[in-house]
């Protein structure tokens, strides 16, 4: 079993992401697996070569993308990605990620097992309808693209919360208070996202 784990590098003003601590700090515990981890610029202009050039490298038979959204409280489990993109650092103005291409890929997993497996093993989290319009969006696009057109593959987007460290370093420097998870119940939430994939690919047809 291939797995790819993906995160995203700093942006804005935020020096370092939370999704780059977990993918970078990431252990593997299940043997029969292999988990290749990898941490993305976030740049609209970049992504999708590299990407591309990950996914050929790697063949994945499971992607789990992780981004941040800095205003949840808890593990937000994304459905869709749209055929939409917004550049909040460049033009700001909407654009087809792909002409000609569908208006949106789902996810064919069922989010809400995942979501409540979480909640099982004491961990918040939920379905979301889809992942914005921002390069998280991108790439979860990118993703299920890339499993529809392999099809022994599937793929889910996992939006974080900071990190409490993260969160509290942020409060003392721009006094902005962010809600958060410690990071070990974040790496634990990936784990367990592993695990649960694992135990649903081996259930009978």
């Amino acid at each position: 079993m291939r797995i790819l784990l993906t995160g995203f590098g700093k942006f804005g003003y935020f020096e370092q992401n939370p999704t780059e601590i977990i993918v970078n700090g990431f252990k593997n515990r299940f043997p029969e697996v292999s988990v290749s981890g990898h941490v993305l610029e976030v740049n609209f202009n970049t992504v999708p070569l590299l990407y591309a050039q990950i996914l050929q490298q790697i063949q994945p038979q499971f992607i789990v993308n992780l981004g941040l959204a800095a205003e949840t409280p808890v593990l937000q489990l994304e459905k869709v990605a749209l055929n939409t993109g917004f550049d909040a650092y460049s033009d700001k103005t909407h654009f087809a990620l792909q002409p000609n291409a569908p208006d949106a890929y789902f996810s064919s997993l069922p989010v809400e097992d995942i979501a409540r497996y979480l909640c099982q093993n004491g961990i918040p989290a939920l379905r979301s309808n889809h992942a914005g319009h921002y390069l998280c969006n991108m790439l979860y696009y990118l993703s299920l693209q890339w499993c529809a057109q392999q099809g022994n593959c599937q793929a889910l987007f996992v939006h974080l919360p900071f990190t409490t460290q993260l969160a509290a370093q942020i409060c003392m420097q721009q006094h902005r208070a962010y809600p958060s998870l410690p990071q070990p119940v974040a790496e634990q939430a990936i784990a367990l996202i592993i695990d649960w994939y694992l135990k649903y690919v081996q259930q009978p047809a």
